[in-house]
């Protein structure tokens, strides 16, 4: 999200709560055991900084409001399609990792499974509950559940 030296203490505050949940997401996709373990501290350490600025300032956080946390979930968390942060390529990847679940937006809200995805072709096979044959969807229109 880039460089935090401009910022003032509030900017950063907020700043540090986005990424927590960007974490999130990434200790939530990411399929290694490294990886979910590194997220999971980076994610702890942002904690501490938030509740220390939380406490220092008087200012409620994503850990004391359940309101402020909704606010910045929203902020991260997709409502249809990838989340609302810069996804890197490895990122989208696995996002969209085959069997994993997915609710794909439109006329049926359909539950489903990936079956595979192209990337490049900006489309994931998707095989619906209850169906036996995957169906094309687009990107866009597809949401991991969480």
């Amino acid at each position: 999200m880039g460089k935090d030296r401009n910022l003032t203490i509030l900017e950063y505050f907020e700043k540090l709560q986005i990424e927590y949940f960007i974490c999130e997401i990434r200790r939530k996709i990411y399929p290694s055991p490294v990886d979910k373990r590194y997220y999971k501290k980076v994610m702890l350490m942002k904690k501490q900084k938030i509740d220390d600025i939380s406490q220092r300032n008087n200012l409620d956080s994503i850990f004391t409001n359940d309101e402020v946390r909704i606010d910045f979930q929203k902020r991260v968390y997709p409502d249809v399609g990838m989340p609302k942060f810069d996804l890197t390529e490895q990122d989208i990847k696995y996002y969209y990792l085959e069997d994993t679940d997915v609710r794909v937006s439109g006329e049926k809200g359909i539950l489903g499974k990936i079956t595979k995805a192209d990337l490049e072709g900006y489309i994931v096979f998707v095989k619906p509950k209850g169906v036996s044959k995957d169906k094309p969807f687009p990107l866009k229109d597809v949401t991991r559940i969480l």
